[in-house]
């Protein structure tokens, strides 16, 4: 961060500076350093700025300042240093009178620098200018002025470019008069002035003309030129004196006339022709001249014109200057090259006290002779002046303030008698020397000497300057001695006290930044607040201290991330602005330095307005340095910077082409040959990387790479920045072999990141972060070969660079950050739990130093929570895998909407919830996945690096939730996405492998679905090569040969080839292998070669192979600890192994062992509690088939696991799909059957009863519990029945959310928060109810229902339960006073029940009424015969009369049949209708809460009449229905208290809105069962639909009686009959005691009828009271109705009453 050198106005200050400035010049002349040029450039405005106007001084600073440009534009080729040349020249004429010798020499040179830029620009109006100022200069030089003729060769010159431009006949003659006139004063007779040379003592040393980087053409070119060389050394070497003016000007006119040959032969750019005069002159010693001759002054300096740069883009015909006409100021483009120019150290020493003449003589010699004319200069000179000589004569100064380098746009100032040299501008072997000098000097000089404060400071900035050249810490040690000794020197109220805690302040921060020690850094700041104490408000040093203060601040601030210093550094950045108010000079750099400080405030917190602020001040800063000024290009670096940063933390994609385009115009401003391009070639690559990164678009990487390739080849061996340019480079190469795969590019990568290493030996300050780089690409190498000796060099490199970070280090935490990487990395290929701990020690130190508000803490966090995810995989600890949600949740909260990071934030967090997916398989949080994974994708356009990763992933999870839910749509867009990311995954693609595997895996699973053998070849085909891509030693290798052997062995179960079993067991035997002991994928390995050969043993019956098979299963089980979550599925594999040897060996011991380690496996409570149900459908299997006696307790521990399972889920849809998915895999709707059919053969009716009501209805049931009444438990514990009461409505909301949008990724975020809200409910809900049960008589509270609570629903009339099981199938009839009545029904199972379903929906989608009819009577006389008839027969047996209700509780699918309406209907025929009245319920307990909620009241109730004939925006499903309006009216005509809604009144909202004020509803619409998601199934209302979502949530407390007068009202879902998901039920739920609904599609012409047959009987008295309860009678006079009008049977079975 910059800051000024000089109060304003203190005069010996400007002095100082000026005399600073000139040496840089001088020593720039001498080594052509280019920091040195700009840095005097710099002083010399500050001193332009700081000088009034009057300054005696200011002409002449504006000349220096004027000449100082001019030479960087020679050097550089920048026309911004022509502009500024050009406009200080300016001000300098204007300073003179226009009739004064010093404007017409000022104008002279303005004029030189108007035809340069003429030459770069083409522009006329400069010409036109310059010729004008030629010829104004020559009105007022006489013939016999000595400058005339130089005067007249500029005019000419500048009139012959404008002829090239304007071919105006008027220059062309012009020219010829100048010419002329310059050989009329160059005659024989009148020697030109220009070149004194009459001295006999003086002789030239030689004049060469000098031609570079000539082609072929160079010959010519010599030729005609040496002829001009050869005549000038004959010219100057003419000791007999004579006309040497006619020579010169004959050498200037043969070059004139040679401009065509010259113009052909050098065409190309970058050709460059130019002169070197040098005078050699006597000088005192007597071995260098004869002892007789006596030392003679050098003559008034030769003006001599030199010939100027010729660039390709010019002409290069006019060689305009000759060797007479130049101005003092041009000598030194000729004279002595090497040692000192006449405005720089000509001043210098005559301020200094030395004659002209002696400064004349040491200007005239050569860099040899410089050591000869320094001893004659210092002859005699005393010691201390010598000292000062030495500095100005190797380009050093007496300077009050220097510049050392730290951070970019950062300077600090030490301040003593020696400043500090750039390293690229002083030799080594100089700067010794200058140690050596300084150390003699400080040794020689005693404690209480005067001079040893300024010697301590002299030998401290030595020994700076010599740390800045070798980069050894022992001299900065040895400095910050020196300077603590020098302010020891400086005591409280000492004037040098605040220069000496200045220079050791930025001394320690410096000794900071190499070693981190924090202890260097804070010892700085209180220095530095010390001297900021010591100057009053006003003071003009005040705004150096404050901007120093302020830069330590922000230094402190990346060590420890304390918000608080950084708030003071941006308070102190801002008093320092305050001292450079608009116009000041000096305003520019501190409006960087603040604006530095906010971007890195907002990098910490966010705030927008921080990075704005930084803008805007880049923007000025920008604004004071326009084109033309030479520093524009560092302010557009800046802003460009920033506006990045903005890009990076909002993701605008203006910023991104504002800041490219910013970079870009610094290139621009550092054309060819400009020593900065390579800096700006470097900025614009990196800008156009990142965009690469976020479009995708392979022209920016390869854009990129071209301009590092360019900048590099700027920065040849021996260049300082060479290191980082390999660097980048490398870096850049190695994202193209991701992209492309090419091996050469992971080579060369690592090569520039070697040899870069190379660069940085130890000790030097970037030597840790090129370890970083080579060990990274070494990673990447390692993981693309699977060379382990690769992971070990990195891990090597990566420890190495720990070393040089230590505590405190502000790149430690990104060193140890990489190091967590790599060895994360060993611990996946080796499985050692050391390495793994390790690597979590390591991310943990790294985000405990990234606290809240640290700008990489959301990095932190990610790789944390990663590794954490890692250790779950290994110990299976649920509790991990919950912190690393949590924590990729906080990153993911971190980077939001438009980071450009988020993509990589929502992809880590979409893996951690789909790992939790496959532990308890909640759909929540597989939903929660899938919609982070597509905002990842949405985030990542065609091309970005990450999108086929998340593609990838995106699929697998899809592809998982098929296998869970199987929806065919899943897989086939699965598979889609896959195949997007084979086309990002070209051949060579470093990833190809994977997407390779995945969409084998998936279209291995689209076989098991179709069957279509082609599929199975096509994914053995896409394994091979996966596995090729997985050579010997690739850390995959293990993983690619696993999925080939499973897809093999598959081949083989279809073709039966032994050979494919054999290569099956061939590969998983390798695969274990490569898994040795500790690794974390063994136990995976070692059960996958133990079903390999249990397969071979079923095969082959040799019984080795299933000893290995059990073998093999108890190690993956011993390597599954107790606490292991696989460790129930090992378990679960051992007992099915155990059990095939008790197939063979026929061992009871066998047995037994199996059913114990099923048992154990069920009870593993660390286990998933999809493993533990899995086991315990195996347990029941095996325990049936054998008939063990632990049959009984398998069953009612799956149907346990099986509650618990499905609670777990967080909505209702994703409880139905769990039990879908057990449906499909694992005969879920079987279990309360089966486990009611052992409890019968046990001869335990009332636990079969008991097993049954526990294992069906178990969403409602789930939902029922949230609302359990707790009048009791108020009494006995007011506090947990609040808690219960509280936590039970918040989980009955959460599962009731409506998760329709299931893939949206909008949605992701709600959804990732609700599901987690939700386990956290549950699991305080599980706690309270443990603590309820706990209360005296609570005991029992919420567990299952037991059988004497159970016997109530039959308080009303008998209650017939139908089990059907393929064990045995029997009629429970259930009595309120007695043991259940148990009839056998021999012919009826599962099948045969499935059966009568799909015959019965096949029937009722018969075209005709007549092949209806007669199917309808089919299906009725089954059922009587199987099922009813049985039934009844027992009902008359125990004396129930005719006429009765009774109840239907059946099970299976014959809770999808008409039971109803069973018989045979034949004349005389026995038929159900006319014997009982029935009912339905799904369950005892759901007809216990029905009767519960009846009041006892019976009266008039009101109801609400709801009819839609048409909605609105209907689809397919949708058509119209004509008579609605007449079922209303006749409705409307019969209820004498009724509302009705009808169409446009019928909206959603409005209909709901009335649900709770009428006791009755009547709904006659659109009906629809949702087969997929039932709780989808709906009403078509007006607008849109009212679903059993949404009629789960309402509560209505005054609710008797629905008539649902619609289509599949009471069709219930043929996946999971058996929980009764239908709208009928779920109205019931919400509160109607009784519903009418309709088991299929009604017919709409019978609307009208029934609704007047059904509400005249129930209203048959009139305005007298109505009774619900009547509603069962009131289906019977339906049908009796319908009947008699002989409407077709299943137009009048469809009804049916469910509830009291």
């Amino acid at each position: 961060m910059a800051v000024n050198h000089l109060a304003p106005g203190h005069r010996l200050q400007l002095d100082n500076l000026y005399k600073y400035a000139t040496a840089l010049l001088a020593r720039f002349e001498l080594k052509r350093g280019v920091a040195d040029l700009g840095h005097a450039i710099a002083l010399l405005e500050e001193l332009a700025d700081a000088q009034p106007t009057d300054h005696p001084l200011r002409p002449l600073t504006l000349k220096t300042l004027a000449e100082a440009h001019y030479m960087r534009s020679k050097s550089s080729g920048d026309i911004s240093d022509l502009n500024a040349t050009i406009l200080y020249e300016q001000q300098v004429s204007d300073f003179y009178s226009a009739d004064g010798p010093e404007h017409d020499l000022s104008c002279s040179r303005l004029a030189v620098a108007l035809v340069r830029r003429s030459r770069a620009t083409n522009s006329i109006p400069d010409l036109d200018r310059a010729t004008n100022l030629y010829e104004k200069v020559l009105e007022g030089r006489s013939a016999k002025h000595s400058e005339r003729s130089a005067t007249l060769t500029g005019l000419a010159e500048a009139l012959h470019f404008r002829y090239s431009l304007t071919k105006d006949p008027a220059d062309r003659d012009r020219i010829y008069a100048c010419d002329k006139e310059v050989q009329d004063l160059c005659s024989s007779d009148q020697p030109h002035q220009s070149l004194n040379l009459q001295s006999p003592a003086t002789k030239s040393r030689f004049v060469l003309l000098r031609v570079q980087s000539l082609d072929h053409s160079s010959v010519l070119i010599e030729a005609n030129i040496e002829d001009t060389v050869d005549q000038l050394k004959d010219m100057v070497l003419d000791k007999t004196g004579g006309s040497k003016g006619r020579h010169e000007l004959f050498c200037n006119g043969h070059l004139l006339l040679n401009e065509r040959t010259i113009e052909q032969c050098i065409p190309d750019r970058g050709d460059v022709i130019y002169m070197v005069y040098t005078v050699e002159v006597p000088v005192t010693q007597t071995d260098l001249i004869p002892e007789t001759q006596s030392a003679t002054s050098i003559p008034s300096p030769v003006e001599v014109t030199p010939i100027l740069d010729v660039a390709s883009d010019e002409q290069v015909g006019h060689i305009t200057d000759s060797l007479n006409g130049t101005t003092e100021d041009e000598i030194i483009e000729l004279a002595t090259p090497g040692v000192a120019s006449e405005n720089a150290t000509k001043i210098k020493l005559l301020d200094m006290g030395f004659s002209e003449e002696d400064i004349m003589l040491a200007m005239a010699v050569t860099r040899s002779d410089f050591e000869a004319v320094f001893g004659y200069l210092l002859n005699g000179v005393p010691a201390d002046l010598k000292a000062e000589v030495l500095a100005v004569m190797t380009g050093e100064s007496d300077s009050e303030m220097s510049e050392l380098g730290t951070s970019s746009g950062e300077m600090v100032h030490f301040k003593g008698r020696r400043s500090y040299a750039p390293a690229s501008s002083t030799t080594g072997d100089a700067r010794e020397a200058e140690n050596m000098s300084s150390q003699m000097e400080h040794e020689l000089t005693p404690p209480k000497d005067s001079k040893r404060l300024a010697n301590l400071n002299n030998l401290a900035i030595a020994s700076i300057n010599h740390y800045t050249q070798s980069e050894d810490l022992s001299d900065l040690d040895s400095a910050i001695g020196y300077f603590q000794e020098a302010l020891e020197l400086c005591p409280l109220g000492h004037f040098e006290r605040p220069n000496g805690l200045s220079n050791l302040a930025n001394a320690l921060t410096t000794r900071c930044k190499q070693t981190g020690d924090r202890e260097d850094l804070d010892a700085a700041i209180g220095y530095l607040q010390e001297e900021m104490q010591l100057y009053p408000p006003e003071d003009p040093n005040r705004p150096v201290n404050l901007n120093n203060l302020a830069s330590a601040l922000v230094t402190r601030y990346c060590h420890d991330g304390d918000r608080s210093g950084l708030d003071v550094a941006i308070g102190y950045f801002r008093q320092a602005l305050e001292f450079y108010p608009p116009g000041r000079p000096g305003r520019a750099n501190s409006l960087i330095n603040l604006a530095s400080a906010l971007s890195t405030r907002c990098r910490l917190t966010g705030d927008r307005e921080d990075l704005d602020t930084a803008v805007g001040y880049l923007q000025e800063a920008v604004q004071l340095h326009p084109p033309g000024h030479p520093h524009r290009s560092a302010s557009l670096n800046n802003l460009a910077n920033a506006i990045q940063a903005r890009y990076n933390r909002d993701g605008d994609r203006a910023d991104l082409d504002i800041a490219i385009g910013y970079h870009k115009e610094g290139l621009e401003l550092h054309p060819l040959g400009h020593p900065n391009r390579s800096g700006s070639l470097n900025n614009l690559a990196t800008v156009i990387q990142t965009r690469y990164k976020q479009d995708g678009n392979r022209t920016d990487l390869d854009m990129a790479i071209e301009y590092l390739q360019e900048a590099l080849q700027l920065r040849p061996l021996g260049h300082p920045d060479r290191s980082s340019s390999l660097n980048n480079l490398a870096a850049a190469l190695e994202i193209r072999h991701r992209e492309d795969g090419e091996r050469v590019d992971l080579d060369m990568a690592i090569e520039h990141h070697e040899e870069a290493l190379q660069l940085r030996p130890l000790g030097h300050p970037d030597r840790s972060a090129s370890l970083n780089n080579l060990a990274n690409v070494f990673d990447t190498r390692h993981s693309q070969n699977g060379d382990r000796e690769d992971l070990d060099t990195a891990i090597g490199y990566l420890q190495e660079a720990v070393q040089l970070r230590p505590p405190g280090h502000p790149d430690r935490l990104s060193s140890l950050n990489n190091l967590a990487n790599v060895i994360r990395t060993r611990y996946i290929q080796d499985g050692s739990r050391a390495d793994l701990d390790t690597a979590i020690e390591y991310y943990q130190e790294v985000l405990q130093h990234h606290p809240v508000g640290h700008p990489n803490r959301s990095i932190g966090l990610n790789n944390l929570a990663a590794a954490i995810q890692t250790r779950y995989k290994l110990d299976g600890d649920r509790a991990d895998l919950d912190m690393a949600i949590t924590y990729h949740q906080e990153a993911l909260q971190l980077r939001p909407p438009e980071h450009p990071d988020r993509s990589t934030s929502l992809y880590n967090l979409a893996n951690a919830f789909e790992t939790r997916y496959s532990r308890n398989g909640d759909q929540v949080d597989a939903d929660t996945a899938i919609g982070y994974y597509q905002e990842a994708i949405q985030l990542q356009p065609l091309g970005h690096l990450d999108r086929s990763a998340s593609l990838n992933s995106l699929a697998s999870i899809i592809h998982t939730r098929y296998m869970r839910n199987g929806d065919h749509r899943d897989l086939d867009m699965a598979i889609g996405y896959v195949q997007q990311a084979m086309h990002i995954h070209l051949a060579k693609h470093t990833d190809r492998s994977a997407t390779i595997n995945n969409l084998a895996h998936l279209i291995q699973t689209r076989y098991s679905r179709d069957g279509d053998r082609a599929d199975l070849d096509i994914a053995i085909g896409y394994y091979q090569e996966a596995l090729r891509l997985h050579p010997l030693g690739h850390p995959n290798r293990s993983v690619s040969l696993n999925n080939l052997a499973a897809i093999i062995q598959t081949r083989y179960r279809q073709d039966r080839d032994r050979a494919d079993l054999d290569i099956a067991i061939e590969y998983d035997e390798e695969a274990l292998q490569l898994r040795p002991l500790g690794h974390p994928e063994r136990s995976a390995s070692l059960n996958n070669l133990a079903i390999d050969m249990e397969n071979r043993y079923k095969e082959d019956g040799i019984s080795g192979d299933l000893d290995a098979a059990i073998a093999y299963h108890q190690e993956a089980l011993r390597l599954q600890a107790p606490g292991h979550p696989n460790r129930s599925t090992s378990l679960n594999n051992l007992a099915t192994t155990i059990h095939t040897r008790y197939g063979r060996d026929d061992d009871q011991a066998d047995l037994d062992t199996a059913m114990l380690l099923l048992e154990e496996a069920c009870s593993h409570e660390h286990g998933t509690l999809a493993s533990r149900f899995d086991a315990s459908l195996s347990w029941k299997q095996l325990a049936l088939q054998h008939a063990h006696p632990s049959a009984l307790n398998a069953l009612s521990t799956a149907l346990e696991l099986l509650d618990m399972w499905v609670t777990m889920s967080s909505s209702l849809d994703s409880q139905h799909s769990r039990i879908v998915a057990g449906e499909m895999y694992g005969h879920v709707q079987s279990l309360a059957s089966d486990a009611a059919a052992v409890a019968l053969d046990s001869k335990q009716p009332q636990r079969a009863v008991e097993l049954l009501e526990q294992g069906r209805g178990i969403l409602f049931a789930q939902l029922i519990r949230y609302r359990t009444a707790l009048d009791d438990l108020s009494a006995a514990s007011p506090r947990l029945a609040a808690e219960f009461t509280t936590l039970g409505s918040r989980l009955e909301n959460s599962v009731k959310q409506d998760h329709t949008s299931r893939s949206s990724g909008s949605q992701s975020i709600s959804g990732s928060d609700e599901i987690g809200r939700h386990q956290e409910l549950t699991r305080q809900w599980s706690d309270v109810v443990s603590q309820i049960r706990m209360v005296p008589g609570f005991a029992t509270f919420l567990k299952p229902t037991p059988f004497d609570a159970l016997r109530c629903a039959a308080d009303e009339g008998p209650v017939i339960i139908i089990n059907v099981s393929k064990l045995r199938s029997d009629v429970i009839i259930l009595r309120d006073d007695a043991e259940p009545e148990i009839v056998r029904l021999a012919d009826i199972t599962p099948i045969e029940v499935l059966k009568i379903y799909a015959r019965l929906v096949n029937i009722l989608s018969e075209p005709t009424s007549e092949l209806r009819e007669s199917g309808v009577d089919e299906i009725l006389r089954l059922l009587w015969e199987l099922v009813v008839q049985p039934a009844v027969e027992r009902l008359k047996m125990m004396g129930v009369p005719q006429g009765s209700r009774i109840w239907w509780c059946p099970t299976s699918w014959l809770c999808l049949l008409p039971l109803h309406a069973a018989g045979i209907y034949r004349p005389r025929q026995p038929k159900l209708p006319d014997m009982y009245i029935s009912s339905y319920t799904t369950t005892l307990s759901a007809l216990i809460r029905a009767r519960k909620s009846d009041s006892g009241y019976i009266g008039q109730p009101s109801v609400l009449a709801v009819g839609v004939s048409q909605p609105e925006g209907r689809d397919g499903e949708d058509g119209f229905l004509p008579c609605v309006g007449e079922e209303l009216r006749r409705l409307a005509a019969l209820v004498p208290n009724v509302m009705l809604m009808k169409d446009q009144d019928a909206l959603h909202d409005a209909v709901t809105a009335r649900l709770p004020t009428h006791s009755w509803v009547h709904l006659s619409c659109h009906g629809h069962q949702d087969v997929h998601w039932p709780f989808q199934s709906r009403f078509r209302l007006q607008d849109r639909p009212l679903t059993i979502q949404e009629i789960t949530r309402t509560d209505l407390p005054k609710a008797e009686f629905a008539f649902l007068a619609a289509c599949h009202t009471a069709t219930g879902d043929a996946w999971t009959p058996d929980e009764g998901l239908h709208l009928a039920a779920a109205m019931q739920f919400a509160g109607f005691r009784g519903v009418i609904g309709t088991l299929w599609a009604m017919n709409d012409s019978d609307g009208p009828d029934i609704t007047e047959t059904f509400y005249k009987f129930m209203f048959r008295d009139g305005e007298g009271a109505v009774d619900y309860k009547d509603a069962a009678k009131g289906i019977y006079k339906i049908s009796t109705a319908l009947r008699k009008k002989n409407v077709p049977l299943d137009r009048w079975i469809n009804f049916i009453h469910v509830g009291a």
